[in-house]
């Protein structure tokens, strides 16, 4: 796509944007991980439900060859007047959207939360056995975790940065929801690590089934 600013041309790059379409699933990123802000999902959500409307019914101005972008923190929109790239070949057909987008394919082992438990009862304080790593943010850590965890963000081991992670024992990891723990298992399989594994839905899971009075997010 080219945006036409008065006499220059900008590409989707050149403003700062990503592309995500032409990702593999295990690549794009998850929801947990870009983040979502609902309030802006509900606003763009109800513009694009009226702009359906408006080619539906042929009434209006539609929004097309224009560009609307919102500007949230103050409340403000823009809009660029947009020309098809000379480049791309024409779309005939839409492809069936993969069902997998939020979805990483497991290739490291995992275990359910009642697993986990039943690991965290019967090991020992001094000598648990294996190790339970949390792979979210600092600030989610602060929020809520498993007492006997050890926090090591996703973007820490994925850097290279897993020297601290022994390779002669066990090594659970965790995340909120079981997607980050398990795109960390997969990299760390890569590297050689043949005892690791990730915990299916995360802290929520657990949280719900054996800790209701912890704080959730």
């Amino acid at each position: 796509m080219h945006i036409v600013a008065g006499q220059e041309h900008f590409s989707v790059q050149r403003l700062g944007l990503t592309d995500h379409r032409h990702e593999t699933p295990r690549l794009a990123p998850s929801c947990a991980e870009g983040g979502v802000l609902g309030a802006l999902c509900g606003i763009v959500g109800s513009v694009m439900a009226l702009e359906a409307i408006k080619l539906i019914t042929g009434c209006g101005e539609p929004l097309i060859g224009r560009l609307a972008i919102i500007d949230s923190w103050s409340l403000s929109w823009s809009e660029y007047p947009i020309t098809r790239d000379p480049e791309r070949s024409k779309t005939t057909r839409v492809a069936e959207p993969p069902t997998t987008a939020c979805h990483v394919e497991p290739v490291a082992p995992s275990i359910d939360v009642a697993a986990l438990q039943a690991r965290l009862e019967s090991s020992d304080g001094a000598n648990p056995g294996f190790e339970l790593i949390d792979v979210r943010e600092p600030n989610e850590w602060e929020i809520v975790h498993i007492p006997g965890s050890r926090l090591i963000p996703k973007d820490v081991i994925l850097s290279g940065d897993f020297d601290s992670v022994r390779r002669d024992q066990d090594c659970v990891l965790i995340c909120k929801s079981g997607v980050r723990s398990t795109l960390v298992a997969n990299y760390l399989r890569g590297q050689g690590f043949g005892r690791v594994m990730s915990v299916e839905g995360g802290i929520i899971a657990w949280t719900e089934r054996y800790a209701p009075h912890l704080n959730r997010y």
